[in-house]
């Protein structure tokens, strides 16, 4: 067999980002997800502790909200058109579908 050459596409024709770098975009992407994190937190409690709603009711408000806040950052960006609404009940579906098998 022939070696292959860098010209050729090989994984070293890449350049390498350092190992500070890999680690800071790991804390930054951490950090992204933290204040999410943080209400998650604060709604779940609040729901079960102050409004009485049962554990598994309160996680699937909360857990349904992380997943459409986070799919409307990710894809509706300056104004909703039919696709995107299209595109959200299709994640929206696929999530619950996923999720009541996964139980």
């Amino acid at each position: 067999m022939y070696p292959i050459e860098a010209s050729q596409g090989s994984a070293d024709s890449k350049p390498r980002r350092s190992l500070a770098s890999e680690a800071g975009h790991f804390l930054q992407f951490g950090l992204s997800g933290l204040p999410a994190f943080v209400v998650a937190l604060g709604l779940n409690k609040f729901l079960v502790e102050f409004a009485g709603w049962p554990k598994p009711v309160a996680y699937l408000l909360v857990v349904w909200m992380q997943m459409n806040i986070g799919f409307l950052m990710c894809h509706l960006v300056a104004q909703i058109s039919t696709s995107a609404v299209l595109l959200l009940v299709k994640f929206m579906s696929a999530k619950a579908i996923f999720r009541s098998r996964a139980g």
